[in-house]
């Protein structure tokens, strides 16, 4: 969303976003640059698991962001 431009934007991306193919150090980084960002903008983020996805991510509480949500399977 960001890299776009956007502003005050709700954005939401569909499943395959690659999340569980590195350590779960790296993506708290990666996710805590990107809420960053998206605060900034004030734009939220909706992430939907993919068959790609490791759902061990989408367990309540992993993640905590402000902007980021991880929405749970068949919800």
């Amino acid at each position: 969303c960001t890299q776009y431009g956007l502003q005050d934007a709700v954005c939401f991306c569909a499943g395959d976003i690659g999340l569980g193919f590195y350590k779960e150090d790296y993506y708290h980084q990666l996710f805590e640059k990107l809420n960053n960002e998206l605060v900034k903008s004030n734009t939220t983020l909706y992430l939907i698991r993919g068959n790609h996805d490791d759902p061990h991510y989408w367990t309540a509480g992993r993640f905590d962001f402000s902007n980021i949500f991880l929405i749970p399977d068949y919800t």
